[in-house]
């Protein structure tokens, strides 16, 4: 691990006191470890739902942020086996 990473537990805490999260937290929500697989299979196919609290980045190198309440509550709602074949 190096200087600037957190501990995971550590980032979630720090997280779960913000309104808006990285990717990297929807990934821990969702027991998801690619990136990749999370953006084309879950947050893409959904887009249209997503953007009223999914910031989508516009161009390479911009981040994604999500509203942390709405998005737990889609997460929440959402049916795990459209996510996990």
């Amino acid at each position: 691990m190096g200087k600037t990473e957190i501990p995971i537990k550590k980032q979630m805490e720090i997280w779960e006191m913000k309104s808006w999260v990285p990717i990297g937290w929807v990934k821990f929500k969702m027991d998801i470890k690619s990136d990749t697989y999370l953006r084309r299979n879950i947050l893409l196919p959904n887009k249209e739902e997503l953007q009223k609290f999914v910031i989508f980045p516009e161009k390479r190198g911009e981040h994604w942020r999500f509203h942390r309440e709405l998005m737990q509550e889609w997460i929440d709602n959402y049916s795990p086996s459209r996510w996990l074949t």
